[in-house]
C-alpha cells in the first residue's frame, strides 16, 4: 500500500461505501435504498447555509435515493415534481427516516464498532 495520506483515506472510505441502507415507504409501496454519504452529497443537500428547508427533503431523495439494483430513483430535473406534486408528508417522512438511518450508521461506525457521534449538521430535522 501507498504511504500517501490520500490513498489510506480513500482505501479506507472503499471499505465501507458499497453498504447499503433502505427504508420503507407503504406510501409509495416501495423500499428506497441509500449508502453512506459522500462529502460532495452533504453539500449538495445542505447547499443553503446549512438551514433545513423543504427542498432539502427532495434534494436528500434525488442524491441519495436508490433502487433495489442501486440505481438513482430520481433526477434532478424531477426535483420541481418532489416539491409540487409528490405527498409532501411521505417526502419528509423518507427524507426524516434517510438522515436518522444515516446518522445511526455513522454513529455505529463503518465497520460495526463503536464510533464517536458526528457533529450536528445545522438545522438538520429530527426524525419523527
Amino acid at each position: 500500500m501507498s504511504d500517501r495520506a490520500i490513498d489510506k483515506i480513500v482505501a479506507h472510505y472503499a471499505k465501507t461505501k458499497d453498504r447499503r441502507l433502505k427504508v420503507r415507504s407503504d406510501a409509495w409501496g416501495m423500499d428506497v435504498w441509500f449508502t453512506p454519504w459522500t462529502l460532495g452529497e452533504k453539500d449538495r443537500v445542505f447547499s443553503d447555509g446549512g438551514v433545513w428547508r423543504h427542498r432539502s427533503s427532495a434534494r436528500l431523495l434525488i442524491v441519495k435515493a436508490l433502487d433495489a439494483k442501486g440505481n438513482l430513483l430520481f433526477a434532478d430535473v424531477e426535483e420541481t415534481e418532489l416539491l409540487n406534486e409528490a405527498d409532501p408528508d411521505e417526502v419528509v417522512r423518507v427524507a426524516n427516516a434517510i438522515l436518522a438511518e444515516l446518522k445511526k450508521d455513522l454513529a455505529a461506525g463503518a465497520e460495526g464498532g463503536e464510533a464517536p457521534k458526528a457533529p450536528a449538521q445545522g438545522n438538520e430535522p429530527e426524525a419523527s
